[in-house]
């Protein structure tokens, strides 16, 4: 009876392991080194830093994706980190051991005109993946990591909004033409903050912003 226990609870780990996030086909994780940290204080859209629950348990967004894996995750256990707090919007990815093929994460905002910032960091095995962001459907972003991008901490990127001053649905979404072959890349974004430029006191300052892709 022990013996059949602990095979059954060996098959259950190895299921569970089987179905899990990873960077690599291979399942490649690392020794967790690193904390948290909490960012505070800014212009956060509501659950811009994915705080609320993974897409599995509770989220405020909506995530679709072509396997059953959780895209909006923690890496600190996984050996990388979050920007802020303790869940990021994990783009492609492997789920079980096979590159996600698309994934959009999507949630309603009051947007109108207005500056969306975010930060994020990649993961790249070969530079093939596609990550967009949308507004009711219309890509407003496009950009593709590259080798070079790899794993070089966070970066702010943003992008502008031109919308009607109402509730448009904002997605976060990525698409892999290299996933039937078993390729992907990995892109994690974190700490959405929209600047309502039509009532901003200060003048925003584009010449730090990175050129859209």
């Amino acid at each position: 009876m022990i013996k059949q226990l602990m095979v059954f609870m060996t098959v259950l780990a190895w299921t569970a392991a089987a179905g899990a996030n990873s960077f690599t086909a291979e399942g490649t994780v690392f020794e967790p080194t690193h904390g948290y940290t909490f960012v505070t204080g800014r212009n956060l859209l509501p659950d811009g830093d994915f705080e609320q629950g993974t897409c599995l348990a509770g989220s405020t967004w909506i995530c679709t994706t072509t396997n059953t894996c959780d895209w909006i995750a923690d890496l600190v256990p996984l050996g990388l980190w979050n920007y802020s707090g303790s869940h990021i919007a994990w783009l492609g990815g492997f789920c079980g051991g096979l590159a996600t093929c698309t994934t959009t994460i999507c949630k309603d905002f009051d947007l109108g005109i207005c500056f969306l910032c975010w930060y994020w960091m990649a993961y790249v095995n070969d530079a093939i993946m596609h990550v967009y962001i949308t507004v009711d459907g219309t890509p407003i972003y496009h950009f593709y990591p590259q080798l070079s991008d790899h794993l070089l901490d966070y970066q702010q990127d943003c992008t502008n909004i031109y919308a009607d001053p109402v509730v448009h649905e904002l997605c976060l979404a990525m698409e892999d033409p290299g996933c039937a072959s078993n390729l992907g890349d990995n892109y994690f974004a974190d700490y959405l903050e929209m600047i309502d430029l039509s009532s901003a006191i200060a003048p925003v300052d584009f010449s730090t912003v990175k050129a859209l892709y």
